[in-house]
């Protein structure tokens, strides 16, 4: 299976200078950290998405000789669209701000995905009460009366049918949205580990 790093959004809530995939966390950059994690993990390939929303992102990721698909940069579905027209799905997707994936995570969503007769996707979702003391969300909706939040972890599949998965390893649930967000990720980089 292939593995996209979704690059290519505008980022609109983290008000920096910099485009949020090239935010550090210590001396690495976020895109250089899930790149590298995806790496070992058991895709065959991992590419990034990229979009004109992040032209230095496109310009750093040539500059490490990332392979690079480009997107319209309009939406999650639309890139998707983008993508798959390059990449046969399944596909695995992750968002390029969630800093403590591990690849563990992906191989075991990999493996679920392989052993199950089933060619729709997965979504990984994290209940709000397994997230890390002190972070919060603000993109959660309730699943079957829990409320739960996006990891950023899926599998597009060949049917638009879909299964939800729930995760209960916080360190799934730290995404990076605000300057907010990337503060809490420095501060607790050694409790959940970069690699």
């Amino acid at each position: 299976m292939k593995g996209v790093i979704l690059a290519g959004g505008k980022g609109s809530r983290f008000k920096a200078r910099k485009e949020k995939q090239l935010a550090r966390i210590g001396d690495r950059r976020l895109i250089d950290i899930i790149y590298k994690k995806l790496e070992k993990s058991v895709l065959e390939d991992v590419y990034v998405a990229v979009s004109e929303n992040s032209p230095k992102t496109w310009k750093h990721c040539r500059k490490k000789r990332y392979k690079m698909i480009r997107t319209h940069g309009a939406g999650y579905i639309n890139d998707l669209r983008d993508i798959t027209r390059l990449i046969k799905p399944p596909i695995l997707t992750v968002a390029s701000d969630i800093p403590f994936i591990k690849p563990k995570h992906v191989n075991q969503l990999i493996e679920l995905c392989n052993k199950n007769d089933f060619n729709g996707g997965y979504t990984v979702l994290i209940p709000t009460k397994h997230l890390s003391n002190g972070f919060n969300r603000d993109d959660t909706f309730s699943y079957m009366g829990i409320e739960v939040a996006p990891v950023g972890l899926n599998i597009v599949g060949e049917t638009e049918m879909e299964k939800k998965i729930l995760t209960y390893n916080s360190e799934l649930g730290i995404n990076i949205n605000t300057v907010k967000d990337l503060d809490y990720a420095r501060k607790n980089a050694t409790k959940y580990s970069l690699d």
